[in-house]
């Protein structure tokens, strides 16, 4: 595939079959034929982030003058969404394509109705932590972040709205979602590193790993129910 000017996003359909490329233009080429099938004119400014929904029928395209939803068979918009202030950098389907995740260079993420033609907004969480990119589960259900206190990372279901708060006692250093999307794994930012497995449906503590000194591993039989 030819493609004429900066690349700054690519994503590819879940069956394989096309190819999304973002950048000055937004383009779609089919890589069975490895030729380019449409040229997606609406955005003005260049295309920071492009995703596919889980079924490939929808797709997502963020940039500085917001954000868009397009119709893959007929290469038509669907919804345009702006209500960020800064340039939207990142963007992503959850809950299987009903909802689309925005965040912008200032670190605000917003929640939206991906089929309302001008943008419906779920919820809003204002300048999440720079740490994270779109810090979403690998199941599409939960939104986790860095909270604004550094011993704490925020928890949001998508369906419920809901917002969950996991504390510890130091401060957290990094953090990464478990495969199927209901564990979180932290470093912690003591002198130990401390690991620990965390439960997302519950918010207990699982196993606590302690890698510098005389390693060990602990696995929580019993603890108390945070969420």
């Amino acid at each position: 595939a030819t493609h004429v000017g900066d690349i700054n996003s690519l994503s590819i359909s879940p069956d394989g079959r096309l190819l999304a490329i973002g950048g000055e233009k937004l383009k779609l080429w089919d890589l069975i034929s490895q030729q380019e099938v449409a040229d997606l004119k609406g955005h003005s400014h260049e295309i920071n982030s492009l995703s596919f929904s889980s079924d490939g029928k929808l797709l997502a395209s963020a940039s500085s003058d917001g954000a868009r939803v397009w119709d893959v068979s007929s290469r038509s918009v669907l919804a345009v969404l702006r209500g960020h202030q800064g340039p939207v950098l990142e963007i992503a389907f959850a809950l299987g394509g009903k909802q689309l995740v925005t965040k912008d260079q200032y670190g605000t993420a917003k929640l939206w109705n991906p089929f309302v033609r001008y943008g419906e907004t779920t919820f809003t969480i204002s300048r999440s932590d720079e740490r994270n990119s779109l810090p979403i589960t690998p199941d599409n259900i939960r939104w986790i972040s860095f909270g604004a206190d550094p011993r704490t990372i925020k928890v949001i279901d998508f369906a419920s709205g809901q917002e969950h708060i996991l504390r510890d006692n130091n401060n957290f250093r990094f953090m990464g979602p478990i495969v199927d999307g209901k564990g979180l794994i932290t470093v912690s930012d003591s002198q130990t590193h401390t690991v620990k497995r965390w439960n997302l449906v519950s918010g207990r503590v699982e196993m606590i790993f302690t890698p510098s000194g005389a390693d060990y591993v602990e696995f929580v039989e019993k603890s108390d129910t945070v969420f």
